[in-house]
């Protein structure tokens, strides 16, 4: 199975509706639509062929165990390119 590339936007909404327990808080956290947060996962989701969040039988999203084991390397990704973007800056 060949699997996407997923992009740093995608990462890091992951992250956000992980981190804000749900589609609603983590589009108005990151100022977004909860459509266009939504649509994120589910490209995410595709990228990978993996379901990062149980979204039956509550009203907040859970993550999977597939989920929960991306989410360190979904962070370390977003602190990389974090640092990345920090450095470039200094070097002006």
């Amino acid at each position: 199975m060949k699997l996407g590339e997923p992009s740093l936007d995608h990462l890091r909404t992951f992250i956000a509706v992980a981190e804000h327990g749900g589609f609603g808080s983590a589009a108005r956290a990151m100022g977004r639509a909860v459509s266009a947060v939504s649509y994120g996962i589910a490209q995410l989701e595709a990228e990978l062929a993996l379901s990062l969040f149980d979204r039956e039988g509550s009203r907040r999203p859970v993550l999977t165990p597939a989920g929960a084991g991306l989410l360190a390397e979904a962070r370390a990704i977003a602190d990389a390119a974090d640092a990345l973007l920090a450095k470039a800056r200094s070097l002006h």
